[in-house]
């Protein structure tokens, strides 16, 4: 059950890193004039990364829930 809890509180720091990284997005213009030291094809990327890592959070919790 230990594990489940520590899943669930994994996702939701992945959230909201999510949400801090497609705020940022929102902010970056491009990687060329960005006022961020990474452009926003690394936002991009790095937002495509946590929808990743939410989603197989996410299917380890159901996984575990069906157990």
């Amino acid at each position: 059950m230990k594990n489940l809890i520590e899943l669930k509180e994994k996702r939701d720091k992945y959230k909201l890193k999510l949400k801090e990284k497609r705020l940022s997005l929102g902010e970056a213009d491009g990687a060329m004039i960005s006022r961020f030291p990474t452009g926003r094809f690394e936002l991009e990327e790095e937002i495509l990364m946590y929808e990743n890592m939410i989603k197989i959070t996410e299917d380890e919790i159901k996984r575990i829930e069906k157990v």
